[in-house]
Protein backbone atom coordinates (compact mmCIF):
# COMPACT_ATOMS: atom_id res chain seq x y z
CA UNK A 1 0.00 0.00 0.00
CA UNK A 2 1.33 3.13 -0.76
CA UNK A 3 -1.27 5.66 1.05
CA UNK A 4 -1.68 4.98 4.47
CA UNK A 5 -4.91 4.85 5.43
CA UNK A 6 -6.53 8.04 7.27
CA UNK A 7 -9.04 7.05 9.81
CA UNK A 8 -11.62 9.29 11.67
CA UNK A 9 -12.19 7.54 14.98
CA UNK A 10 -15.60 8.92 16.27
CA UNK A 11 -16.30 8.25 20.17
CA UNK A 12 -19.36 7.01 21.51
CA UNK A 13 -21.56 8.55 24.12
CA UNK A 14 -20.11 9.42 27.69
CA UNK A 15 -16.82 9.28 25.98
CA UNK A 16 -14.45 11.65 24.42
CA UNK A 17 -12.09 11.93 22.37
CA UNK A 18 -9.07 11.17 24.20
CA UNK A 19 -11.15 8.25 26.69
CA UNK A 20 -11.67 6.74 22.85
CA UNK A 21 -7.63 7.11 21.50
CA UNK A 22 -6.40 5.45 24.98
CA UNK A 23 -8.79 2.56 24.44
CA UNK A 24 -7.56 1.87 20.91
CA UNK A 25 -3.95 2.15 21.37
CA UNK A 26 -3.50 -2.13 21.17
CA UNK A 27 -4.91 -1.55 17.61
CA UNK A 28 -3.12 1.18 16.67
CA UNK A 29 0.21 0.00 17.48
CA UNK A 30 -0.76 -2.95 15.27
CA UNK A 31 -1.90 -0.77 12.59
CA UNK A 32 0.75 2.09 12.62
CA UNK A 33 2.17 1.28 9.41
CA UNK A 34 -1.19 1.20 7.56
CA UNK A 35 -2.83 4.01 9.05
CA UNK A 36 -3.46 7.01 10.79
CA UNK A 37 -5.67 7.79 13.62
CA UNK A 38 -7.73 11.03 13.70
CA UNK A 39 -10.22 11.34 17.09
CA UNK A 40 -12.68 13.92 17.01
CA UNK A 41 -14.76 15.19 20.11
CA UNK A 42 -18.62 15.31 19.80
CA UNK A 43 -19.86 19.00 19.96
CA UNK A 44 -22.33 18.51 23.24
CA UNK A 45 -20.63 18.53 26.62
CA UNK A 46 -23.31 16.58 28.93
CA UNK A 47 -24.21 18.23 31.92
CA UNK A 48 -23.28 17.10 35.46
CA UNK A 49 -20.69 14.46 34.07
CA UNK A 50 -16.65 15.17 34.09
CA UNK A 51 -14.87 14.76 30.44
CA UNK A 52 -18.37 12.95 28.90
CA UNK A 53 -19.65 14.37 25.11
CA UNK A 54 -22.37 13.29 23.14
CA UNK A 55 -23.82 13.85 19.42
CA UNK A 56 -27.12 14.10 20.14
CA UNK A 57 -29.21 14.00 23.08
CA UNK A 58 -32.77 12.09 23.39
CA UNK A 59 -35.36 14.58 24.32
CA UNK A 60 -33.72 17.68 26.40
CA UNK A 61 -37.91 19.08 26.57
CA UNK A 62 -38.97 16.35 28.81
CA UNK A 63 -35.45 16.53 30.78
CA UNK A 64 -33.58 19.26 32.62
CA UNK A 65 -30.11 17.93 31.98
CA UNK A 66 -28.96 17.07 28.58
CA UNK A 67 -28.25 13.41 28.03
CA UNK A 68 -29.26 10.16 25.89
CA UNK A 69 -31.67 7.83 27.12
CA UNK A 70 -32.78 4.76 24.56
CA UNK A 71 -35.85 4.20 26.24
CA UNK A 72 -37.07 7.79 25.27
CA UNK A 73 -39.54 8.09 22.78
CA UNK A 74 -39.11 11.06 20.65
CA UNK A 75 -39.60 12.57 17.01
CA UNK A 76 -36.85 15.24 17.58
CA UNK A 77 -33.22 14.65 17.36
CA UNK A 78 -32.12 17.65 19.34
CA UNK A 79 -28.26 18.61 18.90
CA UNK A 80 -27.71 15.93 15.53
CA UNK A 81 -27.81 18.76 12.76
CA UNK A 82 -25.18 20.62 14.55
CA UNK A 83 -22.94 17.42 15.39
CA UNK A 84 -23.20 16.68 11.43
CA UNK A 85 -22.54 19.65 10.16
CA UNK A 86 -19.11 19.70 12.56
CA UNK A 87 -18.25 16.11 11.00
CA UNK A 88 -18.79 17.51 7.49
CA UNK A 89 -17.04 21.04 8.23
CA UNK A 90 -13.75 19.18 10.13
CA UNK A 91 -13.65 16.31 6.47
CA UNK A 92 -13.93 19.21 5.01
CA UNK A 93 -11.10 21.05 6.31
CA UNK A 94 -8.81 17.92 6.94
CA UNK A 95 -9.76 15.49 4.37
CA UNK A 96 -9.89 13.27 2.93
CA UNK A 97 -10.57 10.52 4.76
CA UNK A 98 -10.38 7.69 3.82
CA UNK A 99 -12.66 5.66 6.40
CA UNK A 100 -14.64 6.43 9.31
CA UNK A 101 -14.86 4.73 12.03
CA UNK A 102 -17.83 4.73 15.06
CA UNK A 103 -17.31 3.27 18.25
CA UNK A 104 -21.10 3.73 19.89
CA UNK A 105 -24.33 1.56 19.34
CA UNK A 106 -26.50 4.22 19.44
CA UNK A 107 -25.59 5.22 15.64
CA UNK A 108 -24.84 1.20 14.87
Amino acid sequence: MSQKLRILCIHGYRQSDKTFREKTGGLRKVLKSLADFEFIRAPHILENEEESYSWFYSNPATHNIKTYNCLDSSTEDPGFDESLKFLLNHISDNGPMMVLWDSARERA
